[in-house]
């Protein structure tokens, strides 16, 4: 039996047909139940609930759970960067999250349709002390940035932006990169000359925090 030649559905090239329309190499890669996701439209490996993975974890990630899991995670792996050693169990967790004013941040980030600054975050209230009872409380991220300015040293690492003639300061590389909606590395690369962006960026560069707090009104995400 001769083989038939296709445009592969997933990956778009003309190759030997294998099988459900797609070429060797993407079936292989795909093996398992094969979908058209209902969010994005590629034809990928079903997840869960009609959705590819990529979307299943966007979809999961803006769910109570879901937050709750990225919060406790980054808990974890900040206590272990920093060597401390005492962090509530996620049980702990969980029961704090219940019983705190957590939903009510939940239903406003929720109701802003999403915007990162009203995105719930974990605050330790004496930065000394650890992920431990007594010494956490939920605020938005844009709360928990402005707290942080009183308690960090000048580690210049705030930035400022000259975009389309527009003067903007974020508070970390990973919300100027938010803001781009571009990798951290891309916001490096062009901070550190590597290469030039095509974004009408006309200046990129790291500030201290007494400029950054000078300019505090021009933090978009804030």
């Amino acid at each position: 039996m001769s083989k038939i030649i296709i445009s592969c559905k997933n990956c778009g090239r003309e190759k030997y047909h294998n099988a459900k329309g797609l070429c060797r190499t993407c079936y292989k890669k795909l093996n398992g139940r094969i979908i058209i996701c209902k969010d994005c439209g590629n034809t990928e490996k079903h997840e869960a609930f009609n959705l590819c993975r990529k979307c299943y974890l966007k979809w999961k990630s803006k769910t109570i759970l879901g937050v709750l899991n990225n919060i406790y995670n980054n808990m974890k792996y900040r206590s272990k960067l920093n060597k401390r050693k005492k962090i509530l169990t996620k049980k702990q967790f969980l029961s704090f999250a219940a019983t705190s004013n957590f939903n009510d941040l939940f239903l406003t980030w929720k109701n802003s349709n999403y915007k990162f600054k009203y995105h719930p975050s974990i605050d330790r209230i004496n930065n000394k002390k650890g992920y431990v009872k007594g010494n956490l409380q939920f605020l938005t991220c844009s709360e928990n940035t402005k707290k942080k300015l009183d308690d960090d040293v000048d580690n210049g690492h705030r930035i400022k932006m000259i975009k389309d003639n527009k003067i903007y300061y974020f508070s970390s590389m990973k919300s100027c990169s938010r803001f781009l909606n571009k990798s951290q590395e891309y916001t490096r690369h062009i901070i550190e000359k590597y290469i030039t962006s095509s974004l009408n960026i006309t200046e990129l560069i790291k500030v201290s925090q007494q400029e950054y707090k000078n300019n505090l009104y021009l933090d978009p995400t804030l």
